[in-house]
């Protein structure tokens, strides 16, 4: 071998080896794959496929862009997730700067189609000297009446035909805030039709 071949061997070697240590980045985009909306926040990973404990990685911006820098060059697996989305993963051979373009996610068939908030009625709340209690509040019988529903609410009591809360006798029944009845409870209560 001469010494111009041993030269460009050397050279070709060189330049191989700076190639290889030179600093790539990929990057793309996320979007719903039904409407190709963007999706902000999405979780980006790419680690090198020898060693996936080494992963680095991104969320998207709220356009759906994303970009991860400083990969050497090699196979890298990346993965995309999102909530309520199925996963992206795909292999990446890294030997420039790469652009992916748009990855568009599928909706996840096991996510939940309807959600239902439920909140429990307040069933008594003080107004000032006032105590109002919420009818609606108190389950009871289809059948029953305003005797009926009074026994379940929380201290409450009729002694003696006399209408009475926390040992304090009733002055005034108020029916949707308006006087029932005057300053007639027991008339009122005999009076009243529940409706609930």
């Amino acid at each position: 071998m001469n010494v111009k071949t041993i030269i460009v061997a050397t050279a070709i070697v060189c330049m191989a080896q700076i190639a290889k240590a030179q600093p790539y980045s990929i990057a793309g985009k996320v979007a719903d794959a039904k409407d190709q909306t963007p999706l902000t926040g999405v979780t980006v990973t790419v680690a090198p496929i020898t060693d996936t404990a080494k992963k680095t990685g991104s969320v998207t911006d709220p356009d759906g862009n994303f970009s991860i820098e400083n990969l050497n060059a090699g196979k890298y697996l990346l993965k995309i997730s999102y909530i309520g989305f199925e996963p992206y993963t795909r292999m990446l051979n890294m030997t420039s700067n790469t652009n992916i373009g748009t990855i568009g996610l599928k909706a996840n068939s096991s996510a939940l189609k309807n959600v239902t908030v439920t909140e429990k009625q307040k069933r008594v709340e003080q107004l000032g000297d006032t105590t109002q209690f919420n009818a609606n509040a108190y389950k009871t019988n289809p059948d029953a009446n305003t005797d009926d529903l009074l026994q379940k609410m929380p201290g409450v009591t009729t002694e003696q035909g006399k209408l009475k809360v926390n040992g304090e006798e009733v002055k005034q029944v108020l029916v949707d805030g308006k006087p029932f009845f005057g300053d007639d409870p027991a008339a009122a209560i005999k009076t009243c039709q529940p409706k609930w």
